[in-house]
């Protein structure tokens, strides 16, 4: 005999839930849910690489402030499924950031997307802009990637 259940509701979170946790490394929140974020040395770096650039120009500026959230920036992993990637991309759009960039260090491009749906992928060999976000930020893509 086979006994099947209903499987328990998933609780939905949001953004503070996640800040009010005590240990939340590790985890991010896509689509309310809570999932473990696995992240290469390679996009750490990358990632790390990008916020020096944009924190650095927006000091010298004045134009921004660099908090990790002025500009969303996704530095994909290996691991990191397309699916959950454009989950975020929505999500981030949707919260009122008008531009993303997904960075992929392997491929060696980023793709931006913007609020008003246009996306653009730019390769190493080009230059990327803050656009709206940190007008005067303006690098090869190489240089994110360093």
């Amino acid at each position: 005999m086979t006994l099947l259940t209903a499987s328990p509701l998933t609780k939905s979170y949001t953004a503070d839930d996640l800040l009010r946790m005590v240990d939340s490394t590790g985890l991010e929140l896509v689509g309310g849910q809570l999932r473990k974020r696995t992240v290469s040395k390679e996009s750490s770096r990358v990632a790390l690489t990008i916020g020096r650039l944009l924190a650095n120009e927006a000091d010298r500026t004045g134009e921004a402030e660099v908090y990790g959230a002025d500009l969303a920036v996704e530095v994909l992993s290996p691991n990191d499924l397309i699916r959950n990637v454009n989950d975020k991309v929505e999500e981030y759009l949707s919260a009122g950031f008008g531009i993303v960039w997904v960075v992929d260090p392997v491929k060696r491009h980023v793709m931006i997307h913007r609020r008003d749906g246009s996306v653009t992928k730019l390769h190493e060999n080009e230059e990327i802009s803050g656009e709206t976000a940190l007008p005067g930020f303006r690098r090869r893509v190489a240089e994110l990637l360093k």
